[in-house]
């Protein structure tokens, strides 16, 4: 167990004074106006930032060289870095357990959240169900995560270009056993210290939880009515995605729950 922030308030306080963060970022006209021509952050919504909680925007590092300087002061202090990533889309208590473990690995827990064009590409065009900003905003509000930043550079296979690690060469990483091959793994410990592979940490993902909304309430006639009444584009989406849910099912020879 790392003990700098218990044994020396002093290089806490600095820590926590040294963070650059959105909140800043936004209070800056140039740094501003530079950051929104980056590529993939210039398209983001900065209306969606603005709207976040001051407490929040403290927590969000949008340009990677200010995640890399961030860092870099932090060691200085004798900070170890843990790191994790992931769509954490409808975030549920798999994805809390899983920040939590991620966090026990070091002094400050950095988390890549996968961005919306970057999960259409390498999920589905449906997905996310949460938009990035709220995905970024609910992480952000637990305990457990300190920074958050935006990932972008995985394709349409699933294959990361490690853009974040190679930027903030952690101390561990934290992932799923089963969320990379292990030819990634082997690349993903080229940057950092150490990997730390775990199980997941609810029996039931995003897409099943979906999966089984969208199919419970094909089996309530007078939901579907009462849905249909309130929210007829809503409606309309709910039972195409579950009537979709039920071909495949019945494709693969599952029986309808």
């Amino acid at each position: 167990m790392c003990l700098w922030h218990l044994d020396n308030p002093s290089k806490k306080l600095r820590l926590k004074e040294a963070t650059m963060n959105l909140e800043q970022i936004l209070q800056h006209p140039l740094k501003l106006d530079r950051i929104k021509k980056d590529p993939v952050i210039g398209k983001m919504d900065f209306s969606k930032f603005e709207a976040m909680p001051v407490e929040v925007q403290r927590k969000i590092i949008l340009d990677s060289n200010d995640l890399g300087t961030f860092v870099r002061e932090k060691r200085q202090f004798g900070a170890r870095i843990a790191c994790t990533m992931g769509t954490m889309d409808m975030t549920h208590i798999g994805h809390m357990r899983y920040m939590a473990k991620a966090k026990r690995e070091g002094d400050l827990l950095i988390l890549g959240i996968d961005t919306d064009e970057s999960v259409k590409r390498y999920k589905h065009a449906s997905r996310p169900y949460t938009n990035q900003y709220e995905r970024a905003e609910m992480c952000a509000h637990t305990s457990a995560v300190d920074i958050v930043t935006f990932v972008d550079d995985v394709n349409e296979k699933g294959i990361w270009a490690y853009k974040l690690i190679k930027e903030i060469l952690p101390d561990v990483f934290t992932a799923i056993k089963e969320s990379y091959p292990k030819r990634q793994l082997k690349e993903i410990g080229f940057y950092c210290t150490r990997i730390n592979l775990i199980p997941r940490q609810a029996p039931g993902s995003t897409t099943d939880i979906c999966e089984e909304i969208a199919t419970t309430i094909l089996g309530y006639p007078d939901l579907v009515k009462k849905i249909e009444a309130g929210n007829p584009k809503f409606s309309a989406n709910i039972l195409k995605a579950a009537k979709e849910i039920t071909r495949i099912r019945e494709e693969k020879g599952e029986s309808q729950q």
